[in-house]
């Protein structure tokens, strides 16, 4: 079943290169829960100034209740989350955006790409190659401006329950 959380302009730091949590998937500590991580878009926003420069990074939180979780603006429940179809259960996944503080324990990225603020990118992942995300755990999409310039992005998460 097939899930998928959209975040809207949300502002990365003003430190270059300094990561900033922009949206975060986490599976309730439930047993037999994961999630496969099927694709990740990310842009600009709207009103983002053009030619500025990022780095996207994708990393795991291999326990959520272990070290600091961090700070988030804002929480998404597992019934707000979009469903590929209406009759398919609420998410096994809930969201946070935003942080303020960031959390203590990621693993080391699954992911990088830098981008510019003209364009964005979309990365997909085969069901064989896919993140995982169990009982737990959380996923973590990161993103740092190359200048002391904050940038204003969007973008998508999607991901499948198994």
């Amino acid at each position: 079943m097939m899930y998928k959380y959209e975040f809207d302009d949300l502002a990365t730091g003003t430190v270059a290169d300094t990561l900033k949590t922009m949206a975060q998937v986490l599976v309730a500590d439930t047993i037999g829960l994961r999630v496969r991580i099927r694709s990740v878009s990310i842009g600009p926003a709207d009103n983002a100034a053009s030619d500025e420069n990022i780095v996207v990074k994708c990393k795991r939180i291999n326990d959520v209740s272990a070290g600091s979780a961090g700070t988030a603006a804002a929480t998404v429940a597992t019934t707000a989350v979009v469903k590929g179809d209406t009759l398919q259960p609420d998410s096994p996944a809930s969201f946070k955006t935003d942080y303020s503080v960031e959390p203590t324990t990621y693993e080391p990225s699954s992911y990088t790409m830098a981008a510019n603020g003209r364009g964005g990118f979309i990365k997909e992942w085969a069901p064989e190659d896919a993140p995982v995300v169990g009982r737990d755990q959380a996923f973590g999409v990161l993103v740092a401006p190359r200048s002391t310039t904050a940038v204003r992005v969007s973008g998508c998460i999607e991901f499948e329950s198994f």
